[in-house]
């Protein structure tokens, strides 16, 4: 019975440890269309479109700091 628990959880944290690399590469990516977009808003001087992008920026930059403390707390 042990044995089974101890499988479950370790399957468990390492579905964990996959999502997070795939939210991970995700955000890599996203954040290279908000970096395109920010290029394209200061070079058509468009302040509205800079100010949606650092708030989809500061949205994402939580996103990373959750997925960091799970990955922490899932090597633990």
């Amino acid at each position: 019975m042990a044995e089974g628990s101890l499988h479950a959880q370790r399957e468990f944290f390492n579905e964990i440890s996959h999502e997070i690399k795939r939210i991970k590469l995700m955000i890599q990516y996203i954040q290279t269309c908000i970096d395109q977009a920010r290029v394209r808003g200061y070079r058509i001087g468009d302040n509205e479109l800079l100010a949606i992008l650092d708030h989809v920026e500061d949205f994402f930059s939580v996103i990373q700091e959750s997925s960091n403390r799970l990955e922490k707390s899932c090597n633990q």
